[in-house]
């Protein structure tokens, strides 16, 4: 028996060819703004351990997206094309700093590739990130 959400996608998008899709979300965020904060809500008895986005998920790296690109770059299809990811991004994130300034009761933000600029190792992630854009590897 075919469920509800089966039945509401029989209509849509068919191919014969062979497809991988990765899903991959949530880029350019941080949840945590260091390895300090994540132990202190430990020590006070927050399970940000139990909590995979919290254990996780972290800023990308120009290393991490380095690697990355070379992985998609070295699969190619029958034209020719690197394998292509699409990267669904958050557009803002917390300004940690000024939220504390402020005795927590003003949310402060800041666009994501600002974030990119004030942790180390993530200075030209961004940079990085729409060159490899231009050349297809991500949409």
């Amino acid at each position: 028996m075919l469920t509800r959400k089966e039945l509401y996608n029989i209509p849509g998008w068919h191919t014969r060819r062979h497809l991988v899709v990765i899903e991959s979300d949530d880029w350019g965020s941080i949840r945590m703004p260091s390895r300090a904060v994540y132990e202190e809500f430990l020590r006070k008895g927050i399970r940000v351990d139990r909590d995979p986005y919290c254990k996780y998920d972290c800023l990308e790296s120009r290393k991490e997206l380095s690697d990355l690109c070379e992985v998609l770059s070295s699969v190619k299809d029958s034209a020719g094309h690197p394998a292509v990811m699409t990267t669904n991004t958050v557009m803002a994130n917390p300004v940690f700093d000024k939220i504390k300034a402020s005795g927590f009761k003003e949310y402060h933000y800041e666009p994501f590739t600002e974030t990119y600029h004030r942790y180390p190792n993530h200075t030209k992630t961004h940079e990085m990130w729409q060159e490899d854009s231009s050349i297809g590897i991500f949409s």
